[in-house]
């Protein structure tokens, strides 16, 4: 049948006909459709439904992971920042006889007579040494109290114990002391650090 019997076909059919001829075409098209393309769909997205799941949970597990590794990583800054600011107020073995001098200087400048000003030796701890240093002094009481202010002032931890105020005497007008005290200052020792890290 050629296009011209075709149309003459066509042409003498009723509506009713074409309308029913149509609806039947649209209708092997779906068919069609549904069963070569969708159903085949269908069936992989169904396998793939678990397996995307699994993922998602997996993905969910990772993102948790990895908001934990960023928790972890915030709180080992504010460790190690924690760390550099005692580490700055412990003096390396080079800055100890720097700070020895600035005590004796802050003595000075206030007025103080030192007697005595001997570093003993180190006491060794588990990250750092106690470096203490024996200290008589004459001053008035007022003098001395300014001195030790000034020492809790500087940026180094420097500790003043076993005060002990005695043999007062009258001298230009005020009463002139003698204290004994121990000053105690600290130093970083990278070495016991690192083996405390490698026990």
């Amino acid at each position: 049948m050629d296009a011209k019997e075709l149309n003459k076909v066509l042409a003498t059919t009723p509506v009713s006909k074409k309308i029913m001829i149509l609806i039947l075409i649209i209708l092997i098209f779906i068919l069609l459709g549904h069963y070569y393309i969708y159903k085949p769909k269908a069936r992989k997205i169904m396998i793939l439904e678990p397996e995307i799941a699994k993922l998602k949970k997996t993905l969910q597990e990772n993102l948790e992971i990895t908001k934990g590794i960023k928790d972890i990583e915030e709180e080992l800054k504010k460790i190690q920042n924690r760390l550099s600011q005692a580490q700055a107020q412990l003096p390396t073995e080079k800055e100890i006889p720097s700070l020895l001098t600035k005590i004796s200087d802050l003595g000075s400048g206030v007025g103080l007579d030192f007697v005595l000003f001997q570093p003993k030796p180190e006491v060794p701890k588990e990250f750092y040494n106690e470096v203490p240093i024996d200290i008589r002094i004459k001053a008035s009481y007022h003098t001395v109290a300014q001195f030790f202010d000034m020492i809790a002032h500087l940026p180094r931890i420097v500790n003043i114990s076993n005060i002990n105020m005695r043999s007062p005497e009258f001298k230009d007008g005020q009463i002139i002391l003698e204290t004994n005290c121990l000053a105690t200052t600290f130093r970083f020792t990278a070495k016991s650090a690192q083996g405390g890290k490698k026990n």
